[in-house]
């Protein structure tokens, strides 16, 4: 979430660790440059402490919603406007920030990287450059050893990529680049 300088004038002494806090504003997955970037954010107009006394007084009044059910591991994204220099989103719930993309179906997956041996210094290195080149939404997981008994979560994310893929097993093996 971003605050702007005026409004952060009006709420940022109220803004304290774990104030519940209701916030309206816009969505946006542009950056400064008005370039569609990964990560969706959500420009503050209005920022509302919720006070101890509203949430002891809060009864639901809305039925249950069931968890949301994906088609096949696919994502639809639309895009508002093909014009770069178009608004951010308006309004609407944040999971509404998916919609940037041409009408296009994306393939979210998971790419499992083994590395055989952790002490290679040099192919950690080389994996982490490759996966640089092709940024994008897929998680990658790094499996440590032979065994396959260590996973690490990387911090980056790669595009679904044919490319990708032939570098990482030009550099490793075909045994050791599994998308799920």
């Amino acid at each position: 979430m971003i605050v702007f300088p005026n409004l952060f004038e009006q709420v940022g002494a109220k803004l304290v660790q774990d104030a519940v806090i209701k916030v309206s504003g816009k969505i946006s997955a542009r950056d400064r440059d008005g370039n569609i970037g990964t990560e969706a954010k959500m420009i503050a107009d209005e920022v509302q402490i919720v006070t101890d006394q509203e949430l002891n007084s809060y009864e639901s009044i809305g039925r249950k919603m069931d968890k949301p059910k994906p088609k096949s591991g696919a994502v639809k994204a639309t895009r508002v406007s093909s014009n770069p220099k178009a608004k951010p989103l308006q309004s609407g719930p944040v999971m509404s920030a998916v919609s940037v993309m041409p009408d296009l179906v994306i393939n979210i997956k998971t790419y499992y990287i083994q590395v055989k041996d952790p002490g290679n210094h040099e192919a950690l290195v080389a994996i982490k450059q490759i996966c640089g080149r092709y940024p994008g939404i897929c998680d990658v997981i790094l499996v440590i050893g032979p065994d396959k008994k260590s996973a690490i979560k990387m911090p980056f994310k790669v595009e679904p990529s044919d490319a990708l893929v032939g570098e990482l097993i030009k550099l490793l093996d075909e045994d050791s680049v599994v998308i799920k």
